[in-house]
């Protein structure tokens, strides 16, 4: 079943006594995984996605694919999940606000876990190189969408790196998500125009270099 996990924002989730015959465990077994799970998002600052993903509702308790994903090693929940959690981003992305994305961080973390699940799938790579846990976390580029276009002094592959070292994810197309595009001399003027109908914010090399 669907279950809306945030206003306009559904995931599939199943109820308890199913996720413990997913797992071939028993409700006490994996009451004590739920306990489990529950203390390492609090240990990494992220309990509000505990309370998401593993949800007392009236009529029982639900966890979603991304919940299960950190239950089994499943790969075919991790496929779901995978889904799941590039349209959570995409919806939090794409709020007015640009909010701060939860999926990035609950990926940052569990990205070590079978990162190979992931590497060929659209988007994962980007996902993949996600580096939240930097010393300035008040950095213009921390945790925020950004592009390069154009042509630069340095090469791209460099720039990338910088945005990676503060935090910061290098995104391969233009989109409603896009926090940061740097505009680099002969940019294409499509890309150029997509770019202002958006309404995306630019920085030029000079504005970049600056951050660095």
């Amino acid at each position: 079943m669907k279950l809306e996990i945030e206003k306009g924002f559904e995931l599939e989730v199943w109820s308890k006594k199913e996720v413990a015959e997913i797992l071939e465990v028993s409700i006490n077994e994996l009451d004590n995984q739920l306990e489990a799970a529950e203390n390492s998002f609090k240990k990494n600052g992220i309990k509000r996605l505990y309370d998401i993903n593993f949800r007392n509702e009236i009529d029982g308790f639900y966890i979603t694919s991304i919940g299960l994903w950190f239950l089994t090693k499943s790969e075919q929940i991790k496929e779901v999940a995978f889904d799941d959690l590039l349209r959570f981003q995409e919806y939090k992305m794409s709020s007015p606000k640009k909010e701060s994305t939860d999926a990035q961080m609950l990926y940052a973390i569990s990205k070590k876990n079978n990162p190979e699940v992931f590497e060929d799938k659209k988007g994962g790579k980007e996902l993949l190189n996600i580096q939240l846990d930097v010393e300035n976390k008040e950095h213009l580029l921390y945790n925020k969408w950004v592009l390069i276009t154009g042509e630069f002094n340095v090469s791209r592959e460099e720039m990338r790196k910088q945005i990676l070292s503060v935090g910061g994810i290098n995104k391969g197309s233009i989109s409603k998500s896009l926090h940061y595009v740097v505009v680099g001399e002969n940019a294409g003027p499509s890309k150029m125009e997509k770019i202002d109908k958006i309404g995306i914010k630019t920085l030029t090399e000079k504005e970049f270099n600056a951050l660095f």
